[in-house]
């Protein structure tokens, strides 16, 4: 009878395991952009079948132990360097980038990102090209912070397609694309250059204006659907949606 009993328990969860490969099979088949906006980033079985991730309000966290917050034995340590809330975040704008998508990083403003794209990549004595046409701040960035640190930019025109070839140097870092442009709005060949500088070892980062992104608006995650990156074009992409945030609160007074 124990035996009988084993093996009809046994049985029953073999089934219910290919039962649950079958479902996970169907599961996986290719999200379409709209299902991904409406469910990146949510995971309503971790949070109690609520659908939005909670807010987390948090700047000090305990550790069991001494030796434990010296050796930063956790998963988060201060809530201005990530809570749950903030992983979702970057989870859901990761799964709307897509599988090329190596990881996202949430700063406070658009130029916060880009100084910080920039920043990991170039050193003293590099040399980078950006477009004429970029965004000012970006512009003060590498005349103040990348001159002082003996970073050398080349401004390019915009326009000049797979002609950027004449104007890399043996020591060209990174090649800065911007579509449109923030200045006069000149749509970039972003395909062309990108193949110049990746011919030449160099990293491609682009910035898309109005999806800069401090991300907080339905409006900027719809952007990232509808207006990415061309594959395999660009490195990184310093992003943030504080102005669309700006303009669709205004949009909304209207």
């Amino acid at each position: 009878m124990s035996a009988r009993w084993y093996h009809a328990v046994l049985n029953r969860v073999i089934r219910s395991d290919d039962e649950e490969d079958q479902m996970t099979k169907k599961i996986k088949a290719p999200i379409k952009p709209d299902t991904r906006l409406v469910t990146s980033g949510r995971d309503p079985q971790a949070n109690h079948g609520f659908v939005n991730p909670p807010v987390y309000h948090a700047s000090t966290l305990l550790y069991p132990t001494a030796e434990d917050q010296v050796a930063h034995r956790a998963r988060y340590n201060y809530g201005r360097r990530g809570t749950p809330t903030s992983e979702a975040l970057e989870d859901a704008l990761r799964e709307l980038d897509g599988e090329t998508c190596a990881g996202v990083a949430l700063l406070p403003s658009g130029l916060a990102a880009i100084a910080a794209a920039l920043l990991a990549v170039a050193r003293s004595g590099d040399h980078v090209l950006v477009p004429d046409s970029v965004y000012r701040p970006t512009r003060n960035f590498c005349n103040g912070v990348f001159k002082r640190l003996g970073v050398e930019t080349t401004y390019y025109d915009p326009v000049i397609g797979a002609d950027i070839a004449k104007s890399f140097k043996t020591n060209t870092r990174a090649v800065f694309v911007e579509a449109p442009g923030s200045q006069s709005f000149e749509m970039q060949d972003i395909p062309a250059i990108a193949k110049v500088a990746h011919d030449r070892k160099a990293i491609v980062m682009m910035t898309i204006p109005g999806r800069r992104r401090s991300i907080s608006a339905p409006s900027t995650a719809a952007s990232i659907c509808r207006f990415r990156p061309a594959p395999n074009t660009s490195e990184a992409t310093p992003t943030s949606c504080s102005a669309a945030c700006r303009r669709m609160r205004r949009l909304c007074r209207r």
